[in-house]
């Protein structure tokens, strides 16, 4: 009787194991053909915001629930002003490069646009020492932080990101 017991336990662990091994291969070829679709980021690879300009740029004023204020930048530097400020930034200090910023921004026109950012939208950070975007949540979005925003053609929001960040 004790004999039987002992081959019953045994065949069920090994029962057992080949479906948790079965079933990793399975999740594994399900979340390949995922990634392949494109209904996932692959862990590891690098995120990107669209190739076009965005939308919206400028800071966040405030947060209420998913709804973002922002002063959006109208217009922006001139090609001969954002040369002579890239010049400026290879030599300044990061207390001058914030100067810079504050006083580039401060010439701008803006407007306030307020929008909803739905959730499980794509939310990314420029990581300033890579120049990468890496994923971030959206309790990073703070007000006096700089962000874009891309819209569809419908005037959704497609992704977020926020700029000048360091990790």
């Amino acid at each position: 009787m004790m004999q039987k017991k002992k081959k019953i336990i045994v065949l069920i662990a090994i029962i057992g194991g080949v479906i948790l091994i079965g079933g990793g291969v399975v999740w594994g070829f399900i979340y390949q053909r995922m990634q392949q679709a494109g209904s996932i980021a692959a862990i590891g690879d690098g995120v990107s915001a669209p190739s076009r300009a965005a939308e919206i740029n400028g800071l966040i004023v405030s947060i209420v629930g998913n709804e973002l204020v922002v002063n959006n930048i109208i217009g922006g530097p001139s090609e001969e002003e954002k040369k002579e400020l890239q010049k400026k930034m290879l030599t300044a200090s990061a207390e001058e490069k914030q100067a810079f910023k504050e006083s580039m921004l401060a010439k701008m026109q803006k407007e306030p646009v307020t929008i909803i950012i739905p959730v499980g939208i794509t939310i990314t950070k420029d990581e300033l020492s890579t120049g990468n975007p890496v994923p971030t949540s959206f309790s990073d979005l703070q007000p006096n932080k700089t962000v874009s925003i891309w819209l569809t053609t419908d005037k959704k929001v497609e992704a977020v990101m926020l700029r000048g960040t360091s990790l």
